[in-house]
């Protein structure tokens, strides 16, 4: 579950209120290409189409291109007349399966950061340019702008000191609103969507296509809403892909690793209640390498702002970096960063008291911080937190690297504060996996039972679950409004285990049948309610809208259930 410093879940998973922030408020979906801006009015004439168009009238002013091949010619041309032909030739695509495909392919041959595929309701600032609002308002006419939008980054300067990457050029290619639900589903096929079940809102588009060390990666994150899917596309090149390794792929325990990647992959309620988590060890033993594996680790949609000395990897991600030197010390970027109100800081590396104040400082007030600090020890490391916030308690994640000095062999250990005997102070301890108090491993496990809706026309029902256990329930006509009443009602709120009752809601995809949302959704479920996120995992899964399917068997078997049992609206799946 987020915590609610943040947005509400990925761009197509609403958390429960307890933990959740107004959408919108922060996310990189602002603008264009997930940079905060204004989306052009632009929009094109209403043409039949060969594929299903939604039927959402266009602005009236503008002849954007309707399709794909006159999107893609008007592309290019915009392309040339900002320096940015793409090399080789191109087959002009005629499908929106052919221009998605083709997208990846000019954004890897022109060196694109980022690109995205938009779509805006811009009825009200329309109004506001012309005098047409009578006839639109006896009309009913919406004005629903699309385009395609490459962002090309200029290099720092050397010696640039302050936030990195801050020179983006936009390329932006208008499109008509028809084209863009049909390009939108094309994109999600192509960038194999929801292949990860932790991350169903992302995927992956390789340059060149089928390369087994590609010159380019694209992470591709979506977003749905009432017009469909908001695409954006981040290129990743070798050098950053290195830069920012895998949380599974560090020298650590698997079981290490499989907490800690859970921890920022979902990101973990603890981060924002005044814990920090610091990254310790001596020189050269992998700390800011693994600052940046739990940068990479985070969700799409987070605003996070990292104060560095050595930047690594290029600039142009979701993270905001800032190069820290004797022109701009850390304690100094971090008040800025605090006057921006982000979810997560990080910091490289921690040297002054006055910098663990201001971190302190951070995590006290509801921002999940994390930083680099040298010390032999994880003890010596946690008495900065001691010395710099003395008489008041600080629970700190530490994360200690070591260097074997005959071999050169890296490794990692966890270690955490926890209440000595008599409750007055902290101390260091090694970290274990949370179990609830008296209860034994040996004895069977508690229940903790969740539910998963697939059936969009649910409706009044989702609150009689919700009271009962926490459900994930697909946004609908029917549902949406009775979830926003769930969430209003505070009943998670009141609860002591806010993961005991309640509703999350989620999207579904365009096309979608229920059998593929609920096997789409199932993973983000286990991950949520399973034995890093919530104390004791998930023990029952209750999904309603779908039978029960061999694919379906398969999926939850996969997540460890040992038995898939049907009901006559749908089948329970149990892990004893």
């Amino acid at each position: 579950m987020l915590p609610k410093r943040l947005l509400e879940g990925s761009p197509s998973v609403k958390l429960p209120r307890p933990f959740s922030r107004q959408a919108g408020s922060r996310t990189g979906f602002q603008g264009e290409g997930g940079f905060p801006g204004t989306v052009s009015s632009v929009a094109g004439p209403r043409e039949a189409m060969p594929w299903s168009a939604p039927m959402t009238t266009p602005s009236p002013k503008s002849e954007a291109p309707a399709t794909p091949d006159a999107v893609f010619a008007s592309l290019l041309q915009r392309l040339g007349e900002a320096g940015r032909v793409p090399s080789g030739a191109f087959v002009s695509p005629k499908t929106p399966e052919a221009l998605a495909a083709t997208l990846f392919d000019v954004a890897g041959r022109t060196g694109t950061a980022m690109f995205s595929v938009w779509a805006a309701d811009d009825s009200d600032s329309g109004a506001d340019e012309d005098d047409s609002d009578g006839a639109r308002a006896e009309t009913g006419d919406r004005v629903i702008n699309a385009g395609i939008t490459l962002f090309f980054i200029e290099k720092d300067t050397p010696g640039t000191v302050g936030l990195l990457g801050a020179e983006r050029v936009p390329v932006r290619q208008p499109m008509a609103y028809e084209l863009y639900r049909p390009l939108g589903k094309a994109l999600a096929a192509h960038a194999k969507r929801g292949a990860d079940p932790v991350m169903p809102d992302r995927g992956h588009v390789s340059f060149p296509v089928g390369a087994a060390d590609p010159d380019i990666e694209f992470r591709v994150s979506f977003r749905e809403d009432e017009l469909g899917t908001w695409t954006t596309a981040l290129a990743r090149d070798r050098e950053t892909r290195q830069a920012y390794p895998s949380i599974p792929s560090l020298p650590l325990s698997a079981e290490h690793a499989e907490f800690l990647k859970g921890l920022f992959n979902r990101l973990d309620k603890s981060l924002f209640n005044g814990q920090l988590v610091l990254l310790t060890g001596a020189s050269n033993t992998g700390r800011s390498t693994t600052l940046r594996a739990v940068m990479d680790a985070l969700p799409d949609n987070v605003h996070a702002l990292a104060a560095v000395e050595e930047p690594k990897g290029g600039p142009g991600g979701a993270i905001g970096v800032v190069k820290v030197s004797g022109e701009l010390p850390l304690a100094q970027a971090l008040r800025s960063f605090l006057r921006q109100d982000p979810d997560l800081v990080f910091a490289d590396e921690v040297r002054t008291l006055k910098d663990m104040e201001m971190l302190c400082t951070a995590a006290q007030t509801g921002h999940a911080a994390i930083c680099v600090l040298e010390a032999k020890t994880p003890e010596e490391g946690y008495a900065w937190l001691t010395e710099a916030m003395p008489g008041i308690p600080t629970y700190a994640l530490i994360v200690h690297h070591t260097r074997d000095a005959a071999t050169g062999a890296l490794a990692m250990t966890l270690h955490e504060t926890k209440p000595t005997e008599d409750g007055n102070t902290l101390h260091v301890v090694p970290w274990t996996p949370p179990v609830r108090a008296g209860w034994d491993r040996t004895m069977p496990m508690p229940t903790h039972k969740v539910g998963i809706v697939v059936d969009q026309g649910f409706g009044g029902r989702v609150a009689e679950l919700a009271r009962v256990f926490h459900v994930w329930v697909v946004d609908s006509r029917e549902n949406t409004p009775v979830i926003q009443s769930v969430w209003k009602s505070g009943l998670a709120d009141a609860a002591v285990d806010p993961l005991s009752v309640g509703v999350t809601s989620f999207a579904a995809l365009e096309g979608e049948s229920p059998e593929a949302m609920c096997a789409r959704i199932a993973g983000a479920v286990a991950e949520h309610h399973g034995a890093f996120a919530h104390d004791p995992p998930w023990s029952e899964i209750e999904v309603f809208g779908v039978q029960l399917t061999a694919t379906l068997r398969h999926v939850f078997e996969e997540l460890e259930a040992t038995a898939c049992t049907p009901t006559q609206e749908g089948f329970v799946c149990r892990r004893l």
